[in-house]
């Protein structure tokens, strides 16, 4: 169980916390152990998948905080191990985003990388990039130059779109209507996106509101609603990561 916090939080800042931790899940046993490397722990590589498992990449304690130089370190170094550098990143991030031990706003990482993060693949790029324009979002950190909103979209329109067209469903077509519509209604999270958050929905649909939420982003589909990270079953959209 993630380590419970009692900051709250709304539903973007959420999207993008589940979408770092996801990212962060998906790095391999190798590559954590390259990051810890060198940590004052007896099993370094197993603080950190318990940091990123366990504790939802929060630092929430004394152990957790050893390994923040680590990550720290890790993240500013894209040339000598690229995997190491995104998946430490994702990590600061995320503890960044949920008021964590980290004590680096990451402001000078966002400056010498952000030509690195776009080399990442465009899943693992758009997570990291909206991760820093929701830091920025909720004052955590000043960005001079945040990221443009073409930077945060996973994939560009005209695929999706595409896509959806082919999709033969009544909430296909109010997604594709909605790329550029008026605000989606009251009632159309719940009609149209919340059937379609499980394991076994059609990925053209989670690809639709991803992009939805990715290019609207003055929409806010809780209506203000705010939600505890720490908390199981959050309302969001899954990220089905391709593992490179």
């Amino acid at each position: 169980m993630v380590t419970s916090s009692s900051n709250r939080v709304d539903f973007r800042t959420l999207q993008s916390i589940c979408d770092l931790r996801t990212v962060a899940r998906h790095t391999g046993d190798d590559i954590l152990r390259r990051i810890a490397a060198g940590t004052d722990s007896p099993a370094p590589a197993d603080d950190l998948r318990h940091l990123i498992q366990t504790g939802g990449c929060r630092i929430g304690d004394p152990q957790g905080f050893r390994l923040h130089n680590a990550l720290v370190l890790a993240a500013a170094l894209p040339d000598d191990d690229f995997p190491a550098f995104l998946a430490a990143t994702t990590v600061l991030i995320a503890d960044r985003l949920q008021h964590g031990l980290g004590s680096d706003d990451l402001f000078w990482h966002w400056d010498a990388f952000r030509e690195h993060y776009a080399l990442a693949d465009p899943q693992r790029r758009a997570v990291i990039l909206q991760g820093y324009d929701r830091m920025a979002q909720n004052g955590l950190v000043n960005l001079e130059d945040p990221p443009s909103p073409a930077d945060l979209l996973t994939e560009e329109r005209a695929g999706v779109a595409d896509a959806l067209a082919e999709e033969a469903s009544v909430s296909a077509f109010a997604i594709r209507a909605a790329f550029d519509g008026a605000d989606p209604d009251a009632g159309f999270w719940a009609t149209h996106c919340t059937p379609y958050l499980d394991p076994y929905a059609p990925p053209v649909l989670l690809r639709g509101i991803r992009h939805l939420l990715e290019s609207r982003p003055d929409w806010d589909p809780h209506d203000g609603d705010l939600f505890d990270p720490a908390e199981s079953g959050l309302p969001v959209i899954r990220l089905d990561l391709q593992v490179p």
